[in-house]
């Protein structure tokens, strides 16, 4: 496994040991997890094929692959024998506005939004190609938004701090209209054994699977009761117009409400469960937006001043 340590790899490297396999991981701090360790950058090609050599896995499982040059690097080194290349991509690659919902795993893709959604679809389709004329079966999965008590997103912020932060000192928090537009957390266990199960399975070579907890999408007016309620608060909601919040270049342009939380998020899993048919979720939203509070308010600093709500909030107060 290229990774192993983060939200979800963590989940999968366990629920990969649990089902009896032999396991590697390839990181930057070797030494930490079951089975062996190599530690490096998998930017560096020769440290990336010497590990990949050593090892001779049979499944290679990347989930830190976000650029095609990193896939390019990454193809160049694997050993030409008959494997199978799991990429861990995203649901992003979908684009937005979503052309379904909730979107299943074969839905139709529509132009991507952001950087990072644009170069995991990029490596998705140079996987396709090179795997046309390679001895290597390439998986591909994509994972909705996965929580655990080091990850969580507010409507605006790719990190959940300032929002818990607001919560605990009664401040107002933004909600987009009238929030009735979906999220879809997931809870980071369900997403990696999801991860998981594919490998080594010949009914996954060539597929690809939205990942993460099945039907687990809610509003985003109770995304964020539910971390209000972590907190042990009621939320004081100030409703802001989503066109607002799209428009105004006084906000930060790089505010997660313009690239995903914008747009109606829920996703199925059809393709996976017809292949998979016995994988059970363990889905449990609560507990994993509870621990994430929990760190969270341990650490105690105040809501930054310079945040995106706090600007969001000033703006539309001020139009």
């Amino acid at each position: 496994m290229i990774g192993g340590t983060g939200v979800i790899s963590h989940h999968t490297a366990i629920a990969l040991v649990s089902d009896g396999h032999e396991m590697a991981m390839f990181h930057r701090n070797a030494g930490s997890g079951s089975g062996a360790a190599y530690r490096g950058d998998r930017n560096n090609p020769d440290a990336l094929q010497t590990a990949l050599r050593d090892f001779s896995a049979e499944v290679d499982v990347d989930y830190c692959c976000y650029t095609r040059a990193q896939l390019r690097i990454l193809l160049a080194a694997m050993p030409k024998t008959d494997s199978q290349y799991v990429f861990v991509s995203t649901c992003d690659v979908f684009g937005y506005p979503l052309a379904k919902v909730p979107m299943p795993d074969s839905g139709p893709l529509v132009p991507t939004v952001g950087a990072y959604a644009t170069e995991k679809r990029a490596c998705e389709e140079e996987l396709r190609a090179w795997s046309g004329g390679s001895q290597a079966a390439v998986t591909v999965v994509r994972p909705t938004y996965t929580l655990n008590d080091r990850n969580l997103i507010s409507l605006l912020d790719r990190s959940g701090e300032d929002l818990v932060h607001r919560l605990q000192g009664g401040l107002d928090v933004v909600l987009p209209g009238e929030g009735g537009q979906r999220i879809h957390p997931s809870d980071c266990s369900d997403t990696g054994r999801m991860v998981a199960a594919v490998a080594g399975h010949e009914r996954a070579f060539g597929k690809t699977y939205t990942v993460g907890s099945d039907g687990a999408w809610m509003t985003q007016r109770n995304y964020v009761e539910a971390i209000a309620a972590a907190v042990g608060v009621l939320p004081k909601f100030i409703q802001v117009d989503p066109d607002f919040i799209l428009g105004d270049t006084r906000i930060p342009a790089d505010n997660l409400f313009r690239e995903v939380t914008g747009f109606d998020l829920a996703f199925e899993f059809e393709q996976f469960k017809s292949d998979f048919p016995s994988f059970q979720w363990h889905t449990d939203i609560p507990s994993r937006i509870g621990a994430y509070v929990g760190r969270v308010l341990a650490l105690a600093p105040p809501p930054r001043a310079n945040s995106v709500e706090q600007r969001v909030i000033d703006l539309w107060r001020s139009r």
